[in-house]
């Protein structure tokens, strides 16, 4: 049986080496990416982020490069429910999210992982409501390419998460220990979905689970990331560069002559390419959000704040305050629209809580457990204590007190290099 596999592609040159990788090792590779929003729902005139307009032409280069299928879905409306709503809901309550988090649980691994299994396992598939235009702003006709050309890509020797042998340098031993690196060819579902996500997934034969670990890049882990992926997804999931450094992926597609080996990676959110999150949220509602007060912890004013969604625990710049010495947002009365301000010292806390968390590496554990926990994404894990509160709740108890624990942000837990789970801050 042919194995398939679809590739998320950007537009970036990650997701194209990832869409060569799974090409090399047998599949019969689509590539696919969700367009997500008009340049108009962003409030830009030409679009340079991932999924933008401009970055599906890019994909499509690449796909007729590689020489595989290419289709685009129309996600919009998914996007604006699924992710850019509880973005701006987030932000109305107080709470700071996380939306790749988001984005990555409701969409990447869930609906177009569906989309594509319904039409490409499907004998008569019926993808024409599903596929958009990417080359005009109308919604005419479809935007899919099959090019039965060959390559004339060079032959890179790789260490790689994906490769005809099915093994990678996890630095475990299938034979020693029951581990092994994500899927052979022929141990493969019929789909397969493949990310460029710097991460890995390993089989624990033993314990009949598939592990998430960190990729070796450590500047470019993004398990943070992953941390909802539920058995099922990780089962049919493919990181094709979880065994890459960032440079080695660049070499890779520069080799192979693709449009994307030099582009620019962007470090701010999809949708907010600007990084102003609150002028986003107004334009995007056509509200405007009081003004109100600035106090301190007695609840003495100390000023007038702009709005209470351009605040975020652990904030010290852009708060228009003459004052004596720095002071900190230490926390958000959305009821009161007040901001509370502090030392940097009271933003230290040892214990959180956290809602929706799901276990990756075990079952819900009996016990309290000892691990490590990250509270965003750049932060340095910390040791701490893990006590289970029913089946998607966990306290944690850090074992030195950590800064600015951000309300909706996600908190991961590792052993090591494996993923334990993850949850949002409470």
């Amino acid at each position: 049986m042919i194995k398939q596999a679809l590739v998320g592609m950007s537009g970036g040159v990650d997701s194209s080496v990832a869409a060569y990788l799974v090409r090399e090792a047998g599949y019969d590779t689509t590539g696919a990416t969700m367009r997500l929003f008009d340049n108009e729902t962003i409030g830009l005139d030409s679009g340079k982020t991932c999924c933008s307009l401009s970055s599906i032409e890019d994909a499509c280069a690449v796909a007729n490069r590689l020489g595989i299928s290419y289709v685009v879905y129309d996600m919009r409306e998914d996007f604006k429910r699924e992710v850019i709503n509880r973005f701006v809901d987030a932000y109305e309550h107080g709470s700071t999210p996380n939306p790749c988090v988001a984005c990555n649980k409701h969409l990447k691994f869930d609906l177009l992982y569906q989309l594509c299994a319904r039409d490409l396992l499907s004998d008569q598939p019926d993808a024409g409501d599903l596929l958009s235009n990417a080359a005009s702003n109308d919604d005419s006709g479809t935007y899919t390419t099959n090019s039965d050309g060959s390559s004339d890509s060079k032959s890179v020797v790789l260490n790689s998460g994906v490769n005809n042998a099915g093994n990678a340098n996890t630095g475990k031993s299938a034979d020693s220990n029951g581990y092994t690196a994500v899927r052979s060819l022929a141990e493969a579902p019929p789909l397969s979905i493949a990310t460029g996500h710097y991460a890995r997934i390993e089989h624990d034969r033993g314990a009949g689970r598939f592990l998430l670990r960190k990729g070796v890049d450590p500047g470019k882990d993004q398990s943070y990331f992953l941390c909802d992926l539920t058995q099922e997804q990780l089962g049919r999931t493919l990181f094709p560069l979880g065994s890459m450094t960032k440079s080695e992926v660049r070499d890779v597609a520069e080799s192979l002559g693709l449009v994307t080996a030099k582009k620019r990676e962007s470090q701010d959110i999809c949708f907010v390419p600007g990084g102003d999150y609150a002028s986003f949220i107004k334009g995007y509602t056509g509200h405007e959000y009081p003004y109100g007060d600035f106090v301190d912890a007695h609840g003495n004013v100390m000023g007038e704040h702009k709005g209470i969604i351009k605040y975020t625990i652990g904030q010290r710049k852009g708060l228009g305050l003459a004052l004596k010495k720095p002071a900190y947002v230490c926390a958000l009365d959305v009821e009161n629209n007040r901001v509370i301000l502090g030392d940097n010292g009271d933003l230290f806390k040892r214990d959180m809580t956290a809602s929706e968390f799901n276990w990756i590496a075990m079952d819900v554990p009996s016990s309290d457990i000892r691990a490590s926990a990250r509270i965003r994404y750049r932060h340095h894990e910390a040791p701490a204590r893990i006590i289970p509160l029913g089946a998607d709740r966990v306290k944690i108890e850090f074992d030195e007190p950590q800064r600015a624990m951000t309300r909706g942000q996600s908190v991961v837990v590792y052993d090591g290099e494996y993923v334990i789970g993850g949850g949002i801050i409470d």
